[in-house]
């Protein structure tokens, strides 16, 4: 089945790495089959050419399925705009019988003086760690952690009067995100909390205006209730602004940094979010597929989110 929201958006990517009887083929866009499995690695399109190895050598394919570039390569990067411009170009960095060069689309060899590292590694989802250090909402209390949140309560003249208080959670794993978020995990179970809730907040209240509290009605709730999180990392490695894979039920779907759900808990895995926000994901047993995801805003400046799987079940 493939799901579908309207204004999904795949920027220039048309066709998608898919992964049977353990190796790589292609699909379209719509999740027809366009390369039967027969690589060993297959990646996305980079500038109109996708990575493959196929008997141990990296070559490309147009976003037809055609081998352009045949598989002689020990070693290769994806196409990218070179720097410093200008070039008419792009290039890959590839290692062939020991030595290093760089080619053009159109095979030809380029002169380029930026060394960059040839890296063609799956960029797999990173487990949440323990920091040395998370900021001053961080009370340490043995191997335990508790979180401290700030408020406002208006007293009996009007005045809003400023308190501190603790979570009184018994945490042992914190992680902040991007300085927004901090994933928590108490009794084996994982939950989120903002950095703006923390400081007295409500969720999906605007930071920029003071919030005054009800008084008896200031405490901050953090809802444990994912069984695994893993913090997604894009293909620069660097975390996203917005997502987390997490899993409920044996299930795994995405998450943004408030807990907003916007891909269902239905895969066996999540294994990364590539460029432009393509997450690969194990549908099936030993069958890995993308999903694109797509952000916008609405008239109130919420983020909505779409996404649309480029293979059939």
């Amino acid at each position: 089945m493939n799901r579908f929201s309207p204004g999904i958006k795949t920027a220039s990517v048309s066709i998608f790495p898919m992964y049977q009887n353990g190796m790589w083929g292609y699909n379209k866009n719509d999740g027809s089959t366009l390369l039967n499995p027969q690589f060993e690695e297959a990646h996305l399109l980079s500038y109109g050419l996708a990575r493959v190895k196929k008997n141990g050598k990296y070559g490309f394919i147009n976003e037809d399925g055609k081998l352009v570039i045949k598989c002689k390569y020990d070693e290769a990067n994806d196409f990218k705009m070179p720097r410093p411009l200008p070039l008419s170009h792009f290039i890959s960095k590839v290692k062939v019988q020991g030595k290093i060069k760089y080619i053009n689309q159109n095979r030809k060899k380029v002169s380029h003086s930026k060394d960059e590292q040839l890296n063609h590694l799956l960029k797999i989802a990173q487990p949440i760690k323990v920091p040395s250090s998370i900021g001053k909402h961080v009370i340490q209390d043995g191997n335990k952690y508790e979180l401290e949140f700030n408020y406002l309560v208006e007293d009996q003249d009007g005045n809003s009067v400023s308190f501190t208080d603790t979570t009184n959670f018994k945490i042992d794993t914190l992680f902040l995100i991007n300085n927004v978020a901090i994933a928590c995990k108490s009794n084996g179970k994982y939950g989120i909390v903002s950095k703006s809730q923390l400081n007295g907040i409500p969720l999906n209240k605007n930071p920029f205006h003071k919030h005054i509290f009800e008084k008896g009605n200031h405490e901050l709730k953090i809802n444990f209730i994912y069984d695994d999180l893993f913090i997604l990392k894009t293909a620069q490695n660097q975390n996203t602004h917005f997502y987390f894979a997490a899993k409920k039920n044996n299930n795994w779907g995405i998450i943004d940094v408030r807990g907003k759900q916007f891909i269902p808990y239905v895969y066996r895995s999540i294994k990364s979010i590539e460029m432009q926000g393509h997450a690969l994901v194990e549908y099936e047993q030993g069958k890995l597929g993308y999903v694109s995801i797509n952000s916008s805003y609405d008239k109130n400046r919420e983020i909505i989110y779409s996404y649309m799987e480029h293979f059939k079940r």
